[in-house]
């Protein structure tokens, strides 16, 4: 049996952790190569798709809902497993959350709105896929689009951290996301489902600030700035996520 997995996005934030922990359980990951097969282009895509022999797929990257689509629909056309990362971001913050998997989307962003669309392409393309909506991720080493590389940007750009009390964070460690992608494809997880790891803490933005300078001994200045007022917590009524206080513990 084929142990050839794609994942795509491997320049980003959580495909490097996915595909070191699919490595690590005997995958043989596949990236999706831009520059010679470009995404939209039906035919080469499809050809490409074709000729690899894959086990699965972990649609991670920045792309068209095309493309998604196009994922989707083979996957369920050649039987295979399809995880699909979105976001918290399908929620705007006129109300508030923990949201549920059947709470109407109502974004007012663009990268919200482009995310439901995908979306809607992945599970209507293939009911059998995986939709997995993520919040912020937290790497501890800074690299990435992630919380700590985004204080310590903030930190070096403005000299201070704005944070405000009164936004709970969807968020989650990267490994924990990792692990929680792995699950779903090894174990052929198939529907719309919501990955936060602070959902049972409901720390807040400045909270988890606080305890990451502690944890990393960063020398962040962190100011108080209440403007922002969300909730935007996931909660899923089946699929386990680490807490966050596994790795962020609250000592008062």
């Amino acid at each position: 049996m084929s142990r050839r997995l794609l994942i795509t996005g491997l320049h980003g934030t959580i495909a490097p952790a996915v595909a070191d922990l699919a490595e690590k359980q005997g995958y043989d990951v596949i990236p999706w190569p831009r520059h010679v097969v470009p995404p939209d282009d039906f035919y080469e895509s499809n050809l490409f798709l074709s000729r690899m022999d894959l086990c699965g797929i972990v649609h991670l990257a920045y792309g068209s809902e095309n493309w998604a689509r196009l994922l989707s629909h083979f996957a369920k056309q050649n039987d295979i497993p399809m995880v699909f990362s979105s976001t918290a971001m399908v929620f705007s913050n006129r109300r508030n959350g923990p949201y549920m998997t059947d709470d109407v989307t109502d974004s007012n962003e663009s990268y919200g709105q482009y995310k439901i669309r995908c979306e809607e392409a992945v599970r209507g393309a293939n009911m059998k896929s995986c939709v997995l909506r993520l919040g912020w991720q937290i790497n501890e080493n800074g690299l990435g689009n992630n919380m700590v590389h985004h204080f310590d940007e903030e930190q070096k750009k403005n000299g201070h951290i704005s944070c405000s009390e009164l936004w709970i964070p969807a968020c989650s460690y990267t490994e924990d996301t990792a692990s929680v992608i792995m699950k779903c494809l090894g174990e052929r997880w198939y529907g719309l489902f919501h990955v936060d790891s602070n959902v049972d803490d409901g720390y807040s933005y400045a909270k988890i600030a606080r305890l990451l300078k502690k944890k990393l001994h960063r020398d962040w200045n962190i100011e108080i700035c209440n403007d922002y007022v969300h909730d935007q917590r996931l909660k899923d009524r089946y699929l386990p996520v680490p807490a966050l206080s596994r790795h962020l513990v609250d000592l008062g």
